[in-house]
């Protein structure tokens, strides 16, 4: 029989096209905006991923030790195809591949849109917040996980099993994530309790396959930046205010009276992500720069949002809508400048210190540019990517290492971050680089240890968009036979 097409199918048909359109344009607002960020943990992925590719296995440093230095157990093999020439290049690519999750995450949420009949009219007040978000567009193209995981946290808004699957490998990539898919699988209306139980075990499912992987492949089931990252509650508060007010679109969610009058599945979604927040916070929140971990949850938020502002008072909806536009003009006036400019600044680095830090045993903090440049071995200072350093004491900028380290480990090149890029680091013939102020504690704490008066600085290099400089050291013997 030949299909029969209404007027009114035809124009529920057409009406699709504009809210697909505004969250694509959304999308391309914010990804343009931020373009050029990126952070220098995405290089670690990569130098992983590189590493995998050239057949040295799941390692940092390629005669190193096997280590869980990449928390989204899984995001290093899926970067495998793409690791081309070196972790460098496998970065660029990885961008791109962030690029398309981030399209496909406006697409899920423009049809998700769709399936709760939120209009284009409806949609449109809400999207501009979107497109005026610094993090969503931010990380979109940094190079790491956070697009993908973003992407399967939004499909989580189509429901049914396939949402709580993705909800599930969203909290299996980021176990921050745990509470907000267990919350949304108990807080989702179920027909039965059976119903219920299973949707619950299949959110968690994810994450319990991925801690009996790791006690596996690396001896304990939490990723190795518990240890070289401790939470830190003071921060993770500051970090779960700030994340809530300058991402701009949880705001939209201010106000309680409206909940009662939106959908069941909507009101699920809520619950899960006032507790992602508890979470991030209990957790100590993140070093990064833009909220990272708030990121996976802000299409959520924008699911929700129109929803309760087609029901609230018109004064409160709209007060509600300034203010969320007026923390994300905030966030863009303090921070767009300097995140457009990190990846340029890391590719500046390379091209100024590479030469330096090739065929070398390196030691550092920021692991992820100087690994770019393909030394022989990197020690790391943060211990992001060392067992034996994260089980120090100290958080992963104040590690309390031990006195004989640089011995024992063979370093002979140093490449610490200073205070001020003001600061002339040495006077010919040298020696007096030890008593000059680094940016962080441990780096202040590697010029006291032994070993640490036979390095020379041999150069200094400017960290575009700061006013501050590397300073790049090596050791006295090194320096006099490369003469």
């Amino acid at each position: 029989m030949p299909t029969i097409i209404t007027a009114s199918m035809a124009r529920d048909d057409a009406s699709k096209w504009p809210v697909l359109a505004t969250c694509w344009l959304a999308a391309t607002i914010s990804l343009v905006g931020a373009w050029g960020f990126t952070v220098d943990d995405a290089l670690i992925s990569t130098k992983v991923a590189h590493n995998l590719a050239r057949g040295f296995g799941y390692r940092f440093n390629p005669a190193g030790d096997v280590v869980d230095c990449v928390t989204p157990l899984g995001w290093a093999p899926l970067l495998m195809p793409l690791a081309f020439d070196t972790s460098w290049t496998t970065l660029l690519a990885a961008r791109w591949l962030g690029v398309a999750c981030h399209f496909a995450t406006a697409t899920v949420l423009g049809w998700a849109w769709i399936r709760a009949r939120v209009g284009f009219w409806q949609s449109l007040p809400t999207a501009c917040v979107v497109a005026a978000c610094l993090p969503l567009g931010a990380w979109a193209s940094s190079g790491m996980e956070t697009p993908l995981v973003t992407l399967l946290a939004t499909m989580s808004l189509l429901g049914g099993r396939l949402g709580f699957i993705s909800a599930s490998l969203a909290a299996a990539l980021r176990p921050e994530l745990l509470p907000w898919a267990f919350c949304l699988a108990m807080a989702s209306p179920h027909p039965t309790p059976r119903r219920r139980a299973l949707g619950v075990l299949m959110a968690m499912s994810g994450a319990l396959a991925v801690a009996l992987l790791r006690a596996w492949l690396f001896g304990q089931p939490a990723p190795l930046a518990v240890l070289a990252k401790p939470s830190d509650f003071e921060h993770g508060l500051r970090y779960g205010i700030g994340g809530t007010v300058l991402c701009g679109v949880p705001l939209l969610l201010l106000g309680a009276r409206a909940f009662a009058r939106i959908t069941p599945t909507a009101r699920a979604h809520s619950v899960a992500i006032v507790a992602h927040v508890g979470a991030v916070t209990v957790a100590g929140g993140d070093w990064m720069a833009l909220f990272r971990l708030f990121v996976p949850v802000l299409p959520c938020c924008a699911w929700v949002a129109p929803q309760l502002l087609a029901v609230e008072p018109r004064w409160w909806a709209r007060g509600k809508l300034a203010l969320a536009a007026a923390a994300c003009a905030l966030l863009i006036g303090g921070k767009l400048t300097s995140a457009r400019g990190v990846l340029e600044s890391r590719r500046t680095l390379l091209l100024e210190s590479s030469d330096l830090l090739v065929g070398r045993t390196v030691g550092t903090l920021d692991v992820g540019w100087v690994s770019a440049a393909d030394p022989f071995e990197v020690v790391d200072f943060a211990g992001v990517t060392d067992r034996r350093i994260a089980s120090l004491p100290g958080g992963h900028t104040s590690k309390k290492l031990p006195k004989d380290l640089l011995l024992r480990r063979n370093v002979d090149t140093l490449v610490l971050l200073l205070a001020a890029a003001s600061e002339q680091p040495w006077e010919p013939p040298g020696g007096t680089w030890r008593s000059l102020r680094f940016s962080r504690q441990v780096e202040q704490r590697v010029t006291q240890l032994d070993g640490a008066e036979r390095f020379v600085p041999i150069r200094t290099v400017p960290l575009r968009g700061s006013d501050q400089a590397y300073l790049i050291l090596s050791r006295l013997s090194e320096r006099v036979a490369t003469r």
